[in-house]
């Protein structure tokens, strides 16, 4: 098999996706498995019934890492135009004014701080995400963002809700934190907490499990699979032509196709689908993104 280069072309045959539970727990080892979204098989044999092989013309076929790649693309295109991710992802707090140096994983990504307002009494440390919904909870902190210096630690006085990727941490009971010892957080903040500060959070996005990612995305993920390659394998087959005729001397053959500039192999049922796409963003995408989508 040849040695193509690129992210398109890496042979990976992981279908447990561990590259992906390695983000939800870092350091864990071996990772565990986070399981297939949707098989190369579940493609050829059930969306592309009778075109199972899925060959093209010079007798090129569409390999199982070619469809996993292709589904993985899919993957994170969707998951940026929702801004509601699907596969995990590692998010590590970067340090400010590279006070305090931070090696992260090569897989991890790095998320910025978010503001602290001692002012807000009422709020008890409540932090809105920048990504959605959340996964897990590595480590909440509170730091000076001038020294770096950590204030108090709240990962384990955290009240999430996953899905708004929003946490809440409302008392301590236990411990000293700034000096100060079972001191609930709106005193905390009213006092101690009035000099500037940040939030610094490392966490995972996306589901924790492929069997929990829910079903009308897997649809979304199909349909949009089934545009694709079917415009890919249309190409293949015709390679765009329109019409053809040969002629050896009295003799002639002519060949029709709909191929044109705006007509595909597949042509009707691609738009049929591209429609059925639109129309899914129009009313369901709000329920994940949080806004409403105007198709162009």
């Amino acid at each position: 098999m040849a040695n193509w280069q690129g992210e398109f072309n890496d042979q990976s045959q992981d279908y447990e996706y561990r590259d992906l539970g390695m983000r939800l727990s870092p350091g864990e080892y071996p990772p565990p498995r986070w399981g297939c979204l949707l098989h190369p098989d579940e493609l050829r044999r059930v969306i592309f019934v009778g075109n199972s092989l899925l060959v093209t013309v010079n007798g090129e076929q569409l390999t199982n890492y070619q469809l996993k790649n292709w589904l993985d693309h899919n993957v994170r295109v969707l998951q940026e135009r929702l801004q509601f991710d699907i596969y995990p992802r590692l998010w590590r707090s970067r340090p400010v004014r590279n006070i305090n140096h931070r090696e992260i994983e090569p897989y991890a990504e790095w998320d910025d701080f978010y503001m602290f307002d001692g002012n807000q009494h009422d709020k008890n440390f409540f932090v809105k995400l920048r990504r959605r919904p959340l996964a897990r909870l590595h480590n909440w902190e509170v730091k000076s963002p001038f020294t770096g210096e950590t204030l108090i630690n709240l990962t384990d006085y955290a009240l999430i809700n996953y899905r708004r990727g929003t946490m809440r941490a409302a008392l301590f009971n236990t411990g000293s934190y700034a000096g100060y010892s079972g001191m609930p957080i709106a005193q905390w903040r009213f006092g101690t907490g009035r000099h500037a500060a940040a939030h610094f959070i490392d966490y995972t996005t996306g589901y924790d499990h492929a069997d929990r990612v829910p079903r009308e995305l897997k649809e979304v993920l199909i349909n949009r699979m089934t545009i694709d390659v079917m415009s890919a394998y249309g190409d293949g087959i015709v390679g765009g032509l329109a019409n053809s005729s040969v002629s050896v001397g009295s003799l002639s053959e002519s060949i029709g196709t709909t191929m044109s500039a705006t007509s595909a192999y597949y042509g009707a049922r691609i738009a049929e689908k591209q429609k059925w796409e639109e129309n899914w963003f129009k009313t369901r995408a709000h329920a994940y993104s949080g806004v409403g989508f105007k198709v162009l």
